[in-house]
């Protein structure tokens, strides 16, 4: 299993033999509110806990997980339980940690830097 965190929160993930990413973006944590009926905030601070929900982890994973490459499409049986059962075949651990990085890092958020890989980025 392949996983990457860049430094803007970025993580780039394999799962169900896909090259995934989840941004963290106002889109992302909106649609997660939406999907698991609970505050970003709050499911937030559960996670800093230890006590976020398996279905919060998988649910957030399969509504903000996306294709890298351009064209691919998510399967027709991409949902919640499909994903979860999918992360617990591949090592739910890592994925607690996966979702947790892209969390902290959506919640954490600050305005864009630009890097010097990437010094068209963000602001001066």
């Amino acid at each position: 299993m392949n996983i990457q965190l860049d430094p803007r929160g970025t993580v780039e993930l394999e799962l169900m033999g896909l090259k995934l990413k989840m941004v963290p973006s106002f889109t992302n944590l909106s649609m997660l509110e939406r999907s698991t009926g609970k505050g970003c905030v709050f499911i937030y601070q559960q996670s800093r806990m230890g006590n976020i929900a398996v279905s919060e982890i998988a649910m957030g994973i399969a509504m903000v997980a996306r294709p890298v490459e351009k064209g691919v499409k998510l399967p027709k049986e991409w949902d919640a339980n499909t994903v979860g059962q999918a992360i617990m075949d591949e090592g739910f651990d890592t994925y607690v940690g996966v979702f947790c990085e892209w969390l902290n890092a959506a919640m954490s958020a600050g305005p864009k830097k630009r890097t010097e890989e990437d010094p068209e980025s963000g602001e001066a």
